[in-house]
């Protein structure tokens, strides 16, 4: 086997490793960024995909966005319902079993997207409490839920997103501006009680077309020592393009995405498996 191959190997190893837990148990997976256009929500789309596809287990996705998320566009699914919608009908759930009601599948992949809204016309903001919720409405139906957030770490969805994920993925791409708000994120959680959140954040890098492999590497030096992990997604350009993400197709996905990207991400799934084996 060449080195590729063992990486490769090694990583599907670690993905589909059994984890303990009991029934109603839900893996819950923040992502966040203060900063906008870096890749964040089509790195959300694609780690849910590689959850649900590597470990043949459901994977829910939820879009935090108070400023109408785009989420669903990524998996190319059209919305009839929202996070508002869900939590103004909660006392209408027999014990939750109507939760997929509210949510859009994924043709032939074993995820459902809420979305944040589906009028422009209405911005609608989470609280912690709503965050806590939601949570709780997953949990007997996914085995995983990635919450993608908005920018801003202090918006009210983020902070409900720290008090329940288990793992965390700071997205920021190979500027000095991502660097240096990657940086205050991190200050802001050591300063306002979430030491057992930062001990868990995992960097992702997405990179630029313009930046140089220097610069990637610069980033690596500064923050290695101070997060979890760090994964450098080499630039890709549909992750610069955003829109629809061709899921079902798979030689039309391997066309879109180079093997390095998914190399990559592969790579961020198994991080968020092992703070659920650890």
């Amino acid at each position: 086997m060449s080195k590729r191959d063992r990486d490769e190997w090694d990583v599907r190893q670690r993905l589909n490793r059994q984890l303990r837990r009991t029934r109603g148990y839900c893996g819950y997976v923040g992502i966040a960024s203060e900063k906008g256009g870096v890749g964040k929500t089509t790195l959300a789309a694609l780690l849910a995909a590689e959850l649900a596809e590597g470990r043949r287990e459901s994977v829910g996705v939820a879009d935090l966005n108070p400023d109408l998320g785009t989420l669903p566009d990524r998996f190319g699914v059209r919305p009839h319902h929202s996070i508002r919608d869900l939590l103004a009908h909660v006392e209408e759930i027999p014990w939750r079993y109507h939760v997929h009601d509210f949510m859009e599948k994924v043709p032939e992949m074993n995820v459902r997207v809420l979305a944040a809204s589906t009028d422009r016309k209405i911005r609608h903001q989470l609280n912690v409490s709503d965050v806590e919720l939601l949570a709780e409405l997953f949990a007997p139906f996914f085995s995983f839920a990635i919450l993608d957030n908005g920018t801003h770490i202090t918006h009210e969805a983020m902070l409900g997103t720290l008090r329940v994920a288990h793992g965390m993925v700071l997205v920021t791409d190979n500027t000095k501006d991502g660097a240096n708000l990657a940086r205050k994120t991190l200050q802001f959680l050591t300063d306002n009680g979430y030491p057992e959140i930062r001990r868990r954040v995992v960097l992702a890098v997405v990179a630029k077309e313009t930046a140089s492999p220097v610069k990637v590497r610069a980033i690596e030096r500064a923050f290695s020592d101070h997060v979890r992990e760090l994964v450098v997604v080499p630039y890709d350009p549909a992750l610069d393009g955003g829109g629809k993400i061709p899921f079902r197709d798979p030689n039309a996905i391997n066309k879109l995405l180079r093997p390095q990207t998914r190399d990559a991400v592969r790579r961020l799934a198994a991080i968020m498996i092992d703070d659920l084996v650890s």
